[in-house]
């Protein structure tokens, strides 16, 4: 394991964050480190999203009665949607959608990044071609 995403040896093409950002205390910094690293996707599935009216996200407690054998609650951390997209600097959206088998409180989605210059690079080479 690396002890940090600043020590890949590679650069990764692909990001997938599945239901994770809601569980790290200093969520915006590791994002903003992986953006810094400019794959060309960006995956954020399973999010919790605060509602908008929460003008600083919340903190709530999971309760998990059965998923571990054990009951069990723990911390998670809500992140506003706007504020995830403000995040996502030089990044598109390109899709979202909620998984079925997520919970239905709090709200939870998933979405698609695209590279904005990997975007541009693509209507280039379309018009080029046509």
């Amino acid at each position: 394991y690396l002890e940090s995403i600043d020590d890949l040896p590679v650069q990764p093409g692909i990001i997938l964050l599945s239901g994770v950002l809601s569980y790290l205390p200093q969520f915006e910094q590791v994002l903003k480190r992986i953006v810094r690293l400019a794959p060309d996707l960006i995956i954020i599935d399973r999010q919790a999203l605060a509602p908008e009216e929460d003008a600083c996200g919340s903190w709530w407690l999971q309760h998990e009665e059965s998923y571990y054998g054990t009951p069990l609650s723990y911390p998670i951390q809500l992140i506003l949607k706007s504020q995830l997209l403000v995040l996502m600097d030089g990044y598109e959206c390109m899709e979202s959608w909620c998984n079925d088998f997520d919970a239905a409180v709090p709200d939870h989605q998933g979405f698609l990044f695209a590279k904005k210059t990997l975007l541009e690079g693509a209507i280039s080479d379309t018009l080029e071609n046509n």
